[in-house]
């Protein structure tokens, strides 16, 4: 396996928290979509609610922050075909990482030195990345989402029916143009949370390889 360099962060920051003995964390198949879809996407705001020992963080950061480019310059070519393309084209220059998690679970399962030590090394890599030792719930009242143009969350937090739901619904209230729920597959009353927050607003798909994710597109 080539070495790259968000593979050694990942790596030492497993090495710095211990990761987790109880609990699974992000899937290589699932980490490699969601740092695509980001890239893809072209957002300003990436939130990520559930972080663990801080692999997600970590592949976000990489997507927002890391260049990867095929070509230097791909705008030449068919003029409607271009024009159409680059009316989705975020040129706002804002690119935040903001990753939420209490910390809270029972012994194993958060690693010990997730925060501040594994927190600490990600701000270091990636000065745009911020994590918040809260609620989501309340995460979402303190937090201005009004500055960024393209907003995109991850919701992998409390696994409950109740939690998840009301941090689907946090979601759709605050306007994110993409919305990604976790490990609905093998827990399927997170996928029903995930259609019940829909106020009409989304297109749903349900993608069911590995743990499963749902994406929520708003309309």
């Amino acid at each position: 396996m080539a070495i790259t360099k968000i593979n050694r962060q990942v790596e030492k920051l497993k090495e710095i928290t211990g990761s987790s003995e109880k609990t699974g964390w992000v899937k290589e198949n699932v980490a490699h979509f969601l740092n695509g879809f980001v890239r893809y996407a072209d957002v300003n705001l990436v939130v990520n609610i559930g972080h663990l020992w801080g692999k997600s963080a970590l592949v976000f950061c990489d997507a927002m922050f890391n260049e990867r480019d095929y070509e230097n310059n791909w705008d030449p070519g068919d003029e409607p075909f271009s024009e159409h393309s680059r009316r989705s084209t975020n040129f706002d220059e804002i690119r935040e990482v903001h990753s939420v998690d209490p910390l809270i679970q029972g012994p194993g399962h958060k690693p010990l030195n997730a925060h501040p030590e594994g927190t600490d090394y990600i701000k270091k890599n990636y000065p745009d990345f911020t994590f918040h030792n809260m609620k989501s719930d309340l995460f979402f009242k303190q937090f201005d989402f009004s500055p960024y143009q393209r907003k995109f969350i991850f919701i992998d937090g409390d696994h409950s029916y109740e939690g998840a739901l009301r941090d689907c619904q946090n979601a759709v209230k605050f306007g994110f143009d993409f919305i990604i729920i976790d490990d609905t597959s093998y827990i399927p009353h997170i996928e029903k949370a995930a259609r019940d927050s829909n106020n009409g607003n989304y297109r749903i798909i349900s993608l069911p390889m590995w743990n499963g994710l749902v994406l929520m597109v708003k309309n």
